[in-house]
């Protein structure tokens, strides 16, 4: 099963450029696929380089709400 969530206020690694931060988005949507398994660091971890491949920045925080089922599920 895939879930699609919210991740928000994300926070990314721009040391300490402030204009660049600001550029950047402070939400973004990623999906996750419940059925690999995986405990909270794995998900993190899917998390994080999602967030990472749609900018190429690192996150430092964020968070997650919402959640809806793939169509196909």
């Amino acid at each position: 099963m895939t879930i699609t969530l919210l991740a928000t206020n994300i926070v990314w690694d721009t040391d300490g450029d402030d204009a660049l931060a600001a550029s950047l988005p402070t939400e973004l949507q990623v999906e996750l696929d419940l059925t690999e398994g995986g405990d909270w660091h794995d998900i993190n971890q899917n998390i994080s380089k999602q967030l990472s491949n749609q900018t190429d920045w690192l996150v430092l925080d964020y968070q997650l709400v919402g959640y809806s089922l793939s169509p196909a599920e």
